[in-house]
């Protein structure tokens, strides 16, 4: 397609703008082209194209390929190009169709025409099918990279050229384009085909193949393109990645449409292709057709594919050479290459330049393996599985083996949810006949799958509701366990009526009704309710209860169930929402079936501990409802009831405050406070309709202190309503403090500034109480550096009297003690001004927490300064005391990071203050885990302590302790504040060296180093590189020879893999290899490595081993330590390297060693600084150099060899 542009422009502006386009200046190869160009473009005498002069010919830029005199085409206005003329102009001659190529200065000015994609809307254009390949051609242009992916993630790739008939093919297809990308791409210095990492031939001569357009590559021309020369030759062209050029996406035929030989054994099926493919294509096609190349570890199996397979040579099996060993590339299991007693497997000659495995089927009766060229084509047999996972979201598959292998049959994958997420689908998948069966699984948030729950429910009320006949009915049946508490059984009735809500109840259109069950079943609520506001009060009605005894029995509740639709008139169809947190009592009978033939419709829900099998098969498909064919039941997991409240308060949230709703749900009853009127904590409140809470004496008030019921549900001043409850003066303290806590930790350098009223509605005493509570949070959030403060007075006006710069905790209260009372006026505006004053005085860049405290009204505004303030990232929390004004407070503090509620608290009275003050002086702050070392009593580490109370730690191995060894609580906080444990290089140096010498000493015989480097996704490059440098010092420490050698496994996000083979015996040859281990963070799991370490074949099993490893995993799971328990013996030792993983440590201690009480196999280093200090002190230091000369061996200059 061409777009003619009259912009009159130099011809390189004209080349940018096509480019920007996502296209380029024309490229005119044939005369008749030519014609069409100018015949078009009537109102332009000429026009800029693509050509431009360099040195000694015309080439076109878009292509660089050379304008050639093909049979008189093209004419030039004149026979000679003229000096500084290098720019190539389309120009009509006299007679309108003679068309002249003229050359012009390149910065004189005329129009232009781009050549861009095809007419019509971007898409697929044609798909063609050529030597067992299927070409999908679209006009769609994009960059190199851009065409890569989108093929991708079609499961294709982009077209791989191996020989002249697939590029004649690819340029006659696509004949509407000139060019168009290739899967080349320059890797290493090298053209390669991605993904084959074959090499592509840069040299040819004319009659060979490819044929390249230039002669050798241009700089940044890293990118394959086929294009198409004016005798419609197919060349290669080597063009910038970020050039748009049209794609083609190549994928392999479907080997279900060939002529197909298939046979069983076994209850495993298999497939013979006789179209010769080269190895890596042969698993491809395998793999894109859900199976893979033969894995013959049985010899029965073998002759049996071989006698169905003899009319042919050889085929692939899935057999492959990686470091002179051999293993089957879909398991990473190793191929035997010594026969066992009954000859299997038989090999027919052993060349390690031959990577890849075949079945030779030409000795008579005896199939062997052969190792033979991997691109040499050869037939093969795909036998049926299950095609690879893939990575989920928000979660990660039991086995490495789910995210990129097929899975053989009967093979399970279990999904497995990130902290945070849920399971939405199977939790456990097994490979069938049916492949991995019709439905799926995936880790999603709990906001996700509640709005999927409720999308996929009104999407099914919908479709089977018809209002010329009668209403749809909405059943809840709710199970009341004993297991369940009063707590949980809020959250099931909050969830029931949000699902009402989003639903509209609607005499002719919804009805709903509940019924619950424990023990015995019973209607709670009639199916007939239609009116939104009744069900609430209904259903708010149930009361939890269960017989000590009780069990739940789904066939009985389902059986009332039946009998309530039938005795409810009117009702057309039902939707029945199953809500259950235990396992059935009795089988499930033919109930379910009976009710589903009569139209009814399934949707459960399980918590917890529940037999998720048996509820997919209670749930209905879409399908049941006549909405699209998805196969996936209507049954949805949450793990706990935790996660359960998290989805209930966002269809809370979503539903029944957002909804026209009538009226608003009934309030919870406080225990601590007292409802104005009563009704609010007994039925639903009407709209318009108020609710107030009033504290018993003594406690404090939390939250909005009267509501007001709207359509959007029950709302406040400040908006919509946060629900007032009663806590001690104890909690209001801890919920404040945990509010600051949480801002403080969110910044490395912080400024507090308190803001204190003396205005005279208080007393000295009262302000005395005030600085008292200030002198408490300093004593609580020490000064440093790093955190600052300041204190401002106010009344009627402000000053500043501690500078906002102050580093010192005790400068700060000795000034604080001098701070006088004064009285006078209160004005919130004027401490505001003040505070942003002293802010902009000591260039507080860093974030500033803003404390006001007051007993009074002010009588400013300080909204607008308030916002200017926390506009620049500043947080204000407010402190109201007695006679404050809510409406003044409220509304200037920040909302909290953590719990979205604005940072206001308030408390009776000044007494009520110093009770709290009281209680936090004699308790302290839990003690931090993150030390590298242990609080003793535990309980220092996960609670506050009392006043007296000691707390004594004690620090890892290789870590020296700062400060005092046990701290007290006192009444201004924690004795000791600058106890904590460091790291001592030196010590940890000398505690790794001696631990692998001491073990090798131990070992009788020749003995081994197995390194295993675990890249998780924590893993960066710097820290990877890290552990190459410790890894070396180590080996350099310990040299290798005949009698002491090492390997490495490298786990990685694709699998295990051997990159140094165990009995490698020289130090530089480790060394040398060891540089090319490459980085590939993000190995889901350790049990691969571990499994690997413990198959290693080509070295004596009985040989002493001590495996290093070194991670920086947080989450180990159980099958992990019983696999390293497999691992440990009389002569296998593992040594663990930790690094930043502390909370691991119970589970590292137990792959270390069988007795988790002791750190002996288990070094933990708290960050990858400490690896790098600890390595500069193994290559630096040379105390072990009397080891060495007792062993004999002194290890070699590297450089010198």
């Amino acid at each position: 397609m061409y777009s003619f542009n009259s912009e009159r422009v130099t011809w390189q502006e004209a080349e940018v703008l096509c480019h920007n386009k996502g296209s380029y200046l024309a490229v005119v190869s044939e005369l008749q082209e030519a014609a069409f160009i100018m015949q078009a473009s009537q109102d332009y005498h000429d026009l800029w194209v693509g050509g431009h002069w360099n040195n000694d010919h015309w080439y076109w830029s878009h292509t660089g390929e050379v304008i050639r005199d093909v049979g008189g085409f093209p004419v030039w206005a004149r026979n000679f190009t003229r000096s500084d003329h290098d720019c190539l102009n389309l120009y009509r001659g006299a007679k309108e169709q003679a068309v002249l190529f003229v050359d012009r200065q390149c910065n004189e000015t005329h129009g232009f025409v781009c050549e861009e994609a095809l007419n019509g809307e971007e898409g697929l254009v044609e798909e063609l099918q050529f030597r067992g390949n299927i070409y999908h051609f679209t006009n769609m242009r994009m960059t190199w990279n851009d065409a890569y992916d989108v093929c991708a993630n079609n499961d294709s790739m982009l077209p791989v050229v191996f020989d002249r008939e697939t590029a004649i093919f690819l340029a006659e297809a696509g004949r509407e384009y000139h060019d168009m990308w290739l899967g080349g791409h320059v890797e290493e210095g090298h053209w390669a085909w991605k993904p084959k990492n074959r090499r592509i031939p840069t040299t040819s001569g004319e009659h060979e193949f490819p044929e390249w357009v230039r002669a050798s590559p241009r700089p940044d021309h890293d990118c394959l393109s086929l294009y198409r020369d004016t005798e419609n030759k197919p060349m290669f062209l080597d063009r910038k990645c970020d050039e748009k050029q049209v794609i083609v996406c190549q994928k392999y035929n479907t080997i279900l449409g060939e002529a197909l030989e298939t046979f069983e054994y076994a209850d495993r099926h298999f497939t013979f292709l006789r179209r010769p493919e080269i190895w890596s294509d042969a698993v491809d096609i395998c793999k894109l057709n859900g199976s893979f190349l033969p894995i013959l570890t049985d010899e029965t199996l073998t002759r049996f594919i071989a006698e169905k397979t003899d009319s042919v040579p050889e085929i692939w099996t899935d057999g492959h050479s990686r470091d002179s060993l051999w293993f089957w590339e879909l398991t990473s299991e190793e191929v035997p290459m010594v026969p066992d007693e009954d000859g299997f497997p038989a090999w027919a000659r052993d060349n390690p330049e031959l990577d890849c495995l075949a079945l030779d089927m030409t000795a008579v009766n005896n199939p062997v393996f052969s190792d033979v060229d991997c691109y040499q084509p050869r037939p093969f047999v795909c036998e049926t599985g299950c095609v690879p996972l893939g990575h989920p979201k928000q979660g990660h598959w039991s086995r490495p083996e789910c995210y990129t292998n097929v899975a053989r049959h009967g093979e399970e994958c279990e999904l497995l949810c990130d902290q945070g997420a849920e399971l939405w689908g199977r939790k456990r998948l097994t490979c069938g006949k049916n492949r991995w069966g019709n439905t799926f699984s995936s880790c999603i948030g709990t906001e996700h799958l509640g709005g999927h729950f409720v999308t996929r429910l009104n999407l099914t009320l919908n479709a089977v509701n018809d209002v010329s006949l009668r209403r749809t009915g909405l059943l809840f049946v709710l199970a009341k366990s004993s297991n369940m508490g009063q707590s949980n059984f809020n959250s099931v009735q909050e969830f029931t009526k949000s699902v009402a809500a989003s639903v509209h109840l609607a005499p002719n259109l919804v009805s709903s009704g509940v019924i619950t069950f424990g023990s015995s079943p019973k209607l709670a609520v009639p199916l007939s309710t239609s009116d939104i506001c009744t069900f609430f009060e209904l259903v708010d009605q149930i009361t939890y209860e269960y017989d000590d005894g009780d069990n739940l029995d789904y066939n009985q509740v389902l059986e009332l169930a039946k009998s309530v639709i039938d005795h409810t008139s009117l009702i057309q169809r039902t939707v029945i929402v199953l809500l259950v947190d235990g396992l059935s009592s009795s089988e499930l009978g033919s109930i379910v079936s009976d009710m589903k033939a009569l139209g009814t419709i399934f949707f459960t829900v399980g918590i917890g501990d529940v037999n998720g099998d048996v509820l997919e098969q209670i749930a209905s498909t879409p399908m049941a409802a006549g909405l699209e064919e998805e196969e996936q039941p209507n049954f949805y997991y949450l793990s706990s009831f935790t996660a359960f409240g998290e989805m209930v308060n966002f269809l809370n949230e979503t539903y029944l405050y957002s909804g026209n709703i009538d009226c608003c749900m009934r309030l919870q009853e406080q225990m601590l406070g007292t409802w104005s009127p009563p009704s609010c904590s007994q039925t639903h409140g009407v709209l318009n309709s108020t609710c107030s809470m009033t504290c018993r004496e003594g406690f404090e008030l939390v939250g909005d202190p009267s509501l007001t019921c709207t359509p959007r549900g029950w709302f406040g001043f400040m908006g919509k309503a946060h629900v007032p409850t009663c806590h001690s003066i104890v909690a209001v303290a801890h919920l404040m403090f945990d509010g600051l806590e949480n801002e403080l930790a969110q910044f490395e350098k912080v400024a507090i500034l308190f803001l204190l009223d003396h205005s005279n509605s208080m007393t000295n005493d009262d302000f005395v109480k005030q600085t008292s509570f200030v002198k408490m949070m300093i004593n609580r959030f020490l000064l440093s550096e790093d955190r600052v403060a300041g204190l401002i007075t106010f009344n009627t006006h402000a000053a500043g009297i501690i500078p906002l710069n102050t580093s010192k905790t005790c400068s700060f209260l000795v000034s604080l003690e001098k701070v006088k009372f004064r009285g006078g006026g209160t004005n919130f505006e004027a401490a505001l001004i003040a505070a942003e004053e002293e802010i902009n005085k000591y260039d507080m860049n860093n974030q500033t927490i803003i404390f006001l405290m007051t007993d009074g009204r002010s009588q400013g505004n300080p909204r607008n300064v308030a916002d200017r303030l926390k506009s620049k990232g500043n947080v204000i929390f407010t402190l109201g005391v007695g006679g404050y004004k809510r409406l003044q407070l409220e509304p200037i503090s920040s909302i909290g990071r953590k719990n979205k509620k604005p940072n206001f608290f308030s408390v009776s009275d000044f007494q009520a203050l110093q009770e709290a003050v009281s209680y936090i002086n004699n308790s302290c702050m839990t003690l931090s885990q993150k030390l590298s070392g242990t609080w003793s009593p535990g309980e220092c580490s996960t609670t506050p302590s009392e006043e007296s109370d000691n707390c004594s730690i004690l620090c890892d191995p290789g870590y020296g302790l700062f400060g005092s060894p046990k701290v007290t609580c006192t009444r201004t906080g924690w004795s000791q504040v600058t106890t904590a444990c460091f790291a001592k290089a030196d010590t940890i140096s000398q505690l790794i060296s001696n631990n692998i010498r001491d073990t090798i000493d131990s070992f009788d015989g020749v003995d081994a180093l197995l390194f295993i480097v675990d890249q998780t996704d924590r893993l960066e490059k710097d820290s990877f590189t890290l552990i190459i440098e410790f890894i070396k010092a180590i080996i350099t420490r310990f040299p290798l020879h005949d009698k002491h050698t090492a390997g490495l496994i490298s786990n990685h996000k694709t699998g295990s893999d051997i990159d140094i083979l165990i009995n490698t015996k020289k130090t530089c040859s480790f060394l040398d290899k060891l540089s090319g281990v490459k980085f590939m963070r993000g190995s889901p799991s350790l049990g691969k490595a571990l499994k690997l370490a413990k198959k290693i074949e080509g070295y004596d099993r009985e040989n002493a081993t001590l495996i290093i490893l070194i991670t920086d995993r947080q989450m180990i799971p159980s099958t992990t330590l019983n696999l390293a328990r497999k691992l440990r013996s009389s002569n296998k030792k593992i040594l663990v390297i930790a690094v930043d993983n502390r909370d691991a440590r119970p589970h590292l201690l137990a792959i270390s060693s069988d007795n988790n009480r002791t750190a002996q196999n288990l070094i933990s280093l708290d960050s990858y600084d400490t690896l790098e200090a600890v390595t500069e002190f193994m290559m630096g230091h040379e105390h072990l150099l009397s080891w060495y000369a007792d062993t004999g061996y002194l290890y070699p200059n590297c450089a010198e060899l």
